[in-house]
């Protein structure tokens, strides 16, 4: 069955000073997230400033690099992938080089897609598609002009469909630190508890509750990265009541415990998560380009 976009690759990277990525090009598509610092990045001639929450979008076969690093660190989380949709590659093939983003949830997809290419589970090659597909759509809906799309089976398509689901989304990620009740969301959007849930499972594939605890834990993970907090500290500032209620969510997630997690996340910097065995990457870091 061939989907209409496919995860090739996903990694994270740590790019200290003097190095950089030399000029090449891919006949994929490729996003680059900073995470942390910023860089001078060249694509098909042009040059541009890219800070943390920017992101990249490179097409196939445009040349695109990096420069060395002048100071401090810069960290990407990057993906790989092709667009089988006609209809898709249209809509991305729109969108300017350098992007910024309002909407956390966009990045946090990223981390589904690598979990899932991690640990490989059943499906995941569907999973991760479908989440990428996700992610392009929410791009491509926050910087092209929205319209009406019909699709094969001549149903009309609303783009801004999941406007209900962001206010949830952006209450959530502003409030996760407290206590969060679905009947508190509810009266703060003005919506039944009921119609949420139904809508937010429909439009996401999960659970508000889900969508809760798996942001609780990227947050976490991000403190537990880089600062010096103590996992109970992490356990209160991200929302949770019982650090062992938080080390059972965060396994649960993760795959290993809190307490684990700093370790093995750097011992992953640069280690590629291929979802297509038999992809070659052909990137170049190098010192001193």
């Amino acid at each position: 069955m061939q989907l209409d976009v496919e995860v090739l690759w996903i990694s994270k990277f740590e790019y200290p000073e003097g190095y950089g990525i030399k000029l090449h090009m891919h006949n994929y598509y490729q996003i680059i997230y900073i995470t942390a610092g910023e860089a001078v990045f060249t694509v098909e001639g042009n040059t541009m400033l890219v800070r943390k929450g920017y992101w990249l979008i490179i097409k196939p076969d445009h040349e695109h690099g990096m420069k060395k690093v002048d100071k401090g660190i810069v960290k990407t989380l990057d993906i790989k992938f092709t667009i089988n949709s006609k209809e898709i590659a249209e809509e991305i093939d729109r969108l300017d080089t350098l992007l910024t983003s309002n909407d956390r949830y966009v990045p946090f997809i990223l981390e589904k897609i690598r979990n899932e290419g991690k640990y490989k589970r059943y499906f995941f090659n569907e999973l991760t598609s479908t989440y990428l597909a996700e992610l392009l759509v929410m791009l491509v809906r926050e910087h092209l002009p929205q319209k009406r799309i019909e699709n094969k089976h001549s149903e009309v398509i609303d783009t801004d469909v999941s406007s209900t689901s962001k206010m949830i989304i952006e209450f959530i990620n502003k409030h996760f630190s407290e206590k969060i009740a679905l009947k508190i969301l509810a009266n703060h959007l003005g919506y039944n508890k009921n119609y949420l849930c139904m809508r937010f499972k429909r439009e996401t594939g999960m659970t508000i509750n889900n969508y809760i605890q798996s942001y609780r834990i990227y947050k976490a993970k991000e403190l537990i990265t880089f600062s010096d907090y103590d996992l109970k500290q992490i356990c209160e500032k991200v929302g949770f009541e019982d650090i062992h209620h938080f080390s059972r969510i965060f396994k649960n997630v993760e795959g290993i415990p809190p307490g684990l997690y700093k370790p093995k996340e750097k011992d992953e910097v640069g280690k590629a998560v291929f979802i297509k065995e038999n992809f070659v990457n052909p990137d170049k870091t190098e010192k001193g380009i």
